[in-house]
């Protein structure tokens, strides 16, 4: 059972893949990335009422996204600090002399 539920797994994240590649478009499309690029630099300020262009753009466009790298940066401190802590303890041995 556990080999079935793998490869039905497998092909799916191959045929996800396989997709993807397929839709990728060539460079220089004008429905590329150039074109939602310049939609963002026309609209950005009208639509999020921001300063700036890059202010718009980080906080409004991609403020999910940047919270996400914060939490993520959090994280990863309160890690490597939780780290520390247990080995500045260092261990403790039952042994008895």
């Amino acid at each position: 059972m556990r080999k079935i539920i793998v490869a039905v797994v497998l092909i799916g994240i191959f045929f996800y893949l396989g997709l993807s590649v397929y839709s990728v478009r060539t460079f220089g499309d004008p429905m590329g990335a150039t074109y939602v690029g310049m939609h963002i630099l026309k609209d950005a300020i009208g639509r999020t009422h921001a300063s700036n262009i890059v202010t718009s753009i980080v906080f409004g466009y991609r403020g999910y996204d940047t919270l996400g790298e914060a939490t993520i940066f959090f994280v990863a401190v309160l890690g490597f600090y939780w780290t520390i802590s247990r080995m500045k303890g260092g261990k403790k041995s039952d042994h008895s002399s």
